[in-house]
């Protein structure tokens, strides 16, 4: 049970500084940021949402 609560919170911690990374490189647009975000989620459905935060900017910076 602990393991479990310090794996959420450690996934919580990754996809809140992979969020502010987003945010940064789209000059802190959070519709665009939303935007890309559920397009990757319309094509590539059933991923955790750190999946899709890393596509994402992964995508932005190729």
């Amino acid at each position: 049970m602990a393991t479990n609560l310090i794996n959420r919170f450690l996934q919580g911690s990754t996809n809140e500084r992979l969020r502010r990374e987003l945010l940064t490189i789209v000059h802190s647009n959070q519709d665009t940021a939303d935007r890309l975000i559920a397009y990757e989620k319309r094509n590539h459905p059933g991923h955790t949402d750190q999946w899709y935060l890393e596509k994402v900017i992964y995508n932005l910076r190729r």
